[in-house]
Order: C-alpha cells, then sequence, then structure tokens
C-alpha cells in the first residue's frame, strides 16, 4: 500500500513483510525506514498535518514522527 504526504513531498510504502519506507518523490531517496508488526502492512496514511505516519497490520495499528523517523508505536486502547 502507499500513501502521499499532504504536501506531496513524501511518500509511504507498506510492505508485505511489516516494513513502512518513506520516501521523497522528487528524488526517490529514503528519508527512512521503519518496521510497522508482524505481518504485511495493509493500510497506511500521513497525518493531515504531514507530521505523524499511521499504519495498520492484522490487530494493531502504529504511528511514528516523520521528523525523528523513530520506532513505530502501537496505538493502546483507551
Amino acid at each position: 500500500c502507499r500513501a502521499v504526504s499532504p504536501d506531496g513531498r513524501l511518500i509511504a510504502l507498506g510492505c508485505q513483510d511489516g516494513r513502512v519506507a518513506v520516501m521523497d518523490v522528487s528524488t526517490f531517496a529514503l528519508v527512512f525506514e521503519t518496521h510497522a508488526a508482524e505481518g504485511g502492512v495493509e493500510a497506511d496514511c500521513f497525518s493531515p498535518d504531514g507530521k505523524r505516519i499511521a499504519f495498520s497490520s492484522v490487530g494493531s495499528i502504529c504511528v511514528t514522527d516523520i521528523d525523528s523517523g523513530g520506532e513505530a508505536r502501537p496505538l493502546e486502547p483507551e
């Protein structure tokens, strides 16, 4: 699956092995890569402000910050 950032500068590619790669659209350079969860990524999307990306896998949803390219953290039910 794939998602484009609101400003059109980045694209996120969700892979079947659970990775999410975020790339610069103009250069195709890898900005960062993170491991989403066990199993393949089923959906991904950028936040409206383009600062975070959320992605889902079977039974989990994770979020990571674009600027830090940090480790994906799962969303916990309230």
